[in-house]
């Protein structure tokens, strides 16, 4: 998924921007998924051998299978199932969902508000805001409130509100107005009931680079015949696209473009990190990638009470063969437990990123061009970028910051910088250990479930 779609012109000039941001990221999706496959399918199953079980009392006499058994599994495996239904709910309504943020408004992307367009010149940004939501029986469940016109658009229910204030404060930095506090967003929401979470540690913000300040103060370089803002870079002269005048570039600023040219030199790794993260799959494809890797347990399920229930009326059962039984029956429930875990790990990969691009995009991320046709800003300095048209990152050769040019959004509240990594770098290291996490998790439980399996198929149960 490349999260911003452009057209590219010379000197990093950019025009048709689009943010496509996780509203989103399927944390929670995958999390409730896990529950549906690891409990809900099995308690299903469960219920239903209350039937074979039933029948085997009758008609298998010698095995002396109680008759209140298959009463036990209806009841218990029935008010399991039914009292994690509202995990199927909940899952539906937080699978992975974009925002689109174009030039006319906002777009939602998958999820329930599928294909809903709000245009910015409808947006009351001061009055939209978050509510504790009526929807979910979940009591941390918010309601994203877009005002649009005389109507109040629910766009989204869940528990993602680092997202929802995402939205809601590109709606306000959208319509010029002042950003918003974490205290104050949660000063304001409280007594509606919604929760925001804790604040982000304060040594988060000690953390941060001296030129990680947003709105700092630097001369930009004009031309020095129209004086129209330029985008330097590290030559003797830079072009004015406006009149055509050569203005020569200081060699103090050339030479600081000489140097960010060497820091960039050492940061190929960084650049081929970020170049995987923003190939992240886009809501929908990351919805059936998760819905396609937790529906393995619960194929792996279905197999397991398949082979139990049918070994109950192998007439080559007899009672004396109850530990043959009893093996297989904690083979065929190790091996789909141990793929639900697995697969977790691996549906979960999938949200990690999407939650990355997202930190990316906000803290990371160059502001829009000022006016069609004119370069990207720096996100700290708002000064012009100087690209070479598609370029993936590039440092301000004003304040050094390190700007990622696929990720244009208004600039949004800074409480966001520094309560995240101040460095890019950081954050991509955090983005593949948690990756590395997940992916030992994959082998850890699949290697033995699949040795399991092997094993059973191997040396069937003697009876």
């Amino acid at each position: 998924m490349m999260n911003q779609e452009r057209s590219a012109g010379d000197d990093g000039k950019r025009q048709g921007l689009s943010l496509r941001l996780p509203l989103f990221t399927g944390d929670k999706f995958v999390g409730q998924m896990t529950a549906v496959a690891l409990v809900v399918v099995p308690s299903l199953l469960l219920a239903t051998c209350s039937v074979p079980t039933g029948i085997a009392t009758i008609t298998r006499p010698e095995l002396e299978i109680e008759w209140w058994a298959s009463i036990a599994f209806l009841v218990v495996g029935g008010v399991i199932a039914l009292g994690s239904f509202d995990s199927i709910r909940s899952a539906r309504r937080q699978r992975p969902t974009d925002v689109l943020v174009s030039e006319r408004g906002l777009t939602i992307q998958a999820g329930e508000a599928d294909a809903l367009e709000i245009p910015f010149d409808s947006i009351d940004a001061e009055a939209s805001t978050l509510r504790r939501s009526t929807r979910e029986k979940l009591s941390l469940a918010t309601d994203l409130v877009i005002v649009s016109g005389d109507q109040e658009l629910v766009v989204a229910t869940g528990e993602e509100t680092d997202s929802f204030l995402a939205i809601l404060g590109l709606l306000r930095a959208q319509a010029g107005l002042p950003p918003r506090s974490h205290e104050e967003w949660e000063k304001e929401l409280s007594e509606t009931g919604v929760y925001l979470g804790a604040a982000k540690a304060p040594q988060a913000e000690a953390k941060a680079e001296p030129d990680d300040t947003p709105e700092q103060e630097v001369e930009i370089m004009t031309c020095s015949s129209c004086s129209a803002v330029l985008a330097p870079r590290e030559a003797a002269t830079v072009q004015c696209d406006h009149c055509g005048h050569q203005t020569a570039v200081p060699e103090p600023l050339r030479a600081r473009f000489r140097e960010l040219a060497r820091r960039e030199e050492l940061d190929t790794k960084i650049k081929r990190r970020l170049g995987r993260l923003l190939s992240q799959p886009p809501a929908r494809r990351a919805s059936l990638i998760t819905g396609g890797l937790l529906a393995i347990p619960c194929a792996a399920w279905i197999a397991s009470f398949v082979v139990l229930n049918l070994m109950i009326f192998d007439p080559a059962l007899t009672l004396g063969d109850a530990g043959a039984y009893a093996s297989t029956l904690v083979v065929a429930l190790l091996v789909p437990f141990l793929l639900g875990i697995a697969m977790h790990a691996a549906a979960d990969l999938y949200a990690v990123g999407r939650r990355t691009v997202r930190l990316v995009a906000l803290d990371f991320g160059a502001a829009p061009p000022a006016t069609p046709n004119t370069p990207y800003r720096c996100r700290s300095c708002a000064a012009p970028l100087a690209s070479d048209g598609d370029d993936l990152l590039v440092s301000c050769g004003y304040c050094t910051s390190v700007n990622v040019l696929g990720l244009a959004a208004p600039r949004v509240a800074t409480w966001r910088r520094r309560a995240q990594a101040a460095e890019l770098k950081a954050a991509l290291e955090a983005y593949r250990r948690e990756r590395s996490f997940r992916r030992t998790g994959i082998f850890v439980f699949t290697l033995p479930a699949l040795a399991a399996a092997w094993y059973a198929i191997c040396n069937p149960p003697a009876i």
